[in-house]
């Protein structure tokens, strides 16, 4: 153990719009494992990457709560909003 998972995106905007509000980078780091979320712009597209480890193969039960913050953490960052607006002509 530890358990990884990297991914990297890009999600490209409909003809006519492009990417605009870059959303925060997010970095979470707990005894549970890591979660690492940024962004970057490009002309028609937003990358992301996307870092989680988690470095605990079992947890005890006094420290489930703990370990239940740390998730619902990443999730709020796993829905992050991604923003296109109308491009000028």
């Amino acid at each position: 153990f530890p358990k990884t998972e990297t991914a990297e995106i890009e999600i490209f905007a409909p003809e006519g719009f492009a990417p605009r509000t870059l959303p925060d980078p997010v970095r979470i780091s707990t005894s549970f494992g890591e979660y690492n979320l940024a962004f970057e712009k490009t002309g028609r597209s937003y990358k992301l990457k996307r870092d989680f480890v988690l470095c605990e193969n079992m947890i005890v039960p006094n420290r489930y709560p703990g370990f239940v913050d740390f998730l619902h953490a990443i999730l709020r960052a796993d829905q992050s909003t991604l923003v296109f607006g109308k491009q000028n002509p």
